[in-house]
């Protein structure tokens, strides 16, 4: 099974069960099944044909996952820009990526096809490359992360199995639709099972919490700045109504768990990995831990670190159907990353002797901003253009807010 056939199975089993949600609008999974139809066929008509890139840069609207869907739909490869990037580290990712068509407008999605005369979904295995996501990864250089249907499928399976996603949830998607965590985890985990996305273009503290306590968001996905701000709303009270919270994409600090908790009733669990791992790979399971603490090896990967002795600090290494194909166009690259089937992450931790980690530090300088990698030198970049700058020098430090 592809992601296209999950997505159609889970159409079949729910047609009247609300796909997509947005502040004025909504699909059901009939309409959205119908949508993505539509769109795959103007893409075809557009001469996007099976094994071709397409790129994808949309924020949190319809648009994204009816576009997503369709380029898979086609057997097509989406090949996922965020819209934050600016203008010279996105014309270069688009360079390197070899577009066949670029989709950076929601409007170009209403240019549609009939639904009823696509041909059959080309036939695709699980080691086929599904998804090219465009990560600042660990380096100064966005570089193509491949993922399979076999990476993709097991990170939506997991997250269903272990964080409860299943029809009739309601998840919000506050994450950026272009992270791999919104993609993968919040998107895709809802739309190959039947549960509904509640889109969120930006992150509206006030209008999540009413979604909340209105019962239409009750599995929240996000980086720690979220719960930050939900819990500074007027009323916290009414996020009582969610039954569930995770926190991933940056470090959690301890206080901000226990005040979630303590407020919501609701216990923050936490999941690690990164875009190489599509992104799940650790979670914790229910158990409560300091926040360093991010949870065990999920089951069917393994974790360890690149160290002899037991208890040891040093690189965590990742191995597991969840592990990237590799980096496109850069072998090179792939080959120092993924050595005899390990994923270096770059992540600095330990492993005792029950599997749980504890993060440490990273092997490079780059900087974690709710999420997000940033680059020092892009910072001091950005001071050294201003006329009254004369040097600049960039790292970051511990900001409980932001998640960094």
């Amino acid at each position: 099974m592809t992601v296209s056939e999950a997505f159609a199975a889970a159409a079949r089993a729910h047609p009247h069960e609300i796909a997509l949600r947005w502040r004025d609008g909504s699909l059901t999974y009939a309409a959205l099944a119908t949508r993505v139809e539509r769109a795959a066929q103007g893409l075809r008509g557009a001469g996007v044909t099976a094994g071709d890139r397409v790129g994808l840069a949309l924020g949190n609207v319809a648009a994204f996952p009816v576009s997503l869907l369709a380029i898979m739909r086609v057997g097509a490869v989406p090949v996922v820009f965020s819209t934050a990037w600016h203008a010279e580290d996105r014309a270069r990712a688009i360079r390197h990526a070899e577009l066949t068509l670029l989709i950076d407008d929601e409007r170009l999605m209403l240019v549609e096809g009939a639904a009823d005369n696509l041909p059959p979904q080309p036939l695709r295995g699980l080691d086929d490359v599904a998804s090219i996501l465009y990560s600042s990864g660990t380096t100064e250089q966005p570089r193509g992360v491949m993922l399979s249907e076999g990476n993709l499928l097991f990170t939506a399976r997991a997250k269903q199995r272990l964080c409860g996603i299943a029809a009739g949830e309601r998840l919000a998607l506050v994450v950026p639709a272009s992270h791999c965590f919104g993609q993968n985890v919040v998107l895709l985990g809802a739309l190959t099972c039947g549960a509904t996305v509640q889109l969120y273009p930006r992150l509206d503290a006030e209008a999540l919490a009413c979604d909340i306590a209105d019962g239409h968001v009750t599995r929240l996905f996000a980086a720690p700045p979220a719960f930050r701000r939900l819990l500074n709303v007027r009323n916290p009270e009414r996020l009582r109504r969610l039954r569930y919270a995770l926190s991933a994409a940056a470090p959690l600090h301890q206080a901000l768990a226990d005040e979630w908790q303590a407020v919501t009733g609701v216990a923050l669990e936490q999941g690690y990995g990164l875009t190489e791992s599509s992104p799940f790979a650790a979670y914790t399971y229910g158990e409560t831990a300091d926040a360093q603490v991010v949870g065990r090896a999920i089951e069917g990967v393994e974790i360890r670190v690149d160290a002899h002795e037991p208890d040891a600090t040093g690189e965590l290494l990742v191995r597991g159907p969840n592990v990237m194909r590799g980096y496109f166009r850069d072998d090179s690259r792939t080959r120092t990353t993924i050595v005899e089937g390990w994923l270096r992450t770059g992540d600095i931790g330990r492993v005792d002797a029950r599997g749980w980690i504890t993060l440490v530090d990273r092997l490079d300088d780059m900087i974690n901003v709710g999420g997000f990698k940033v680059c020092p030198s892009d910072v001091e970049r950005a001071l050294l253009s201003h006329p009254d700058v004369c040097d600049a020098a960039a790292y970051g430090v511990a900001d409980a807010a932001r998640g960094a």
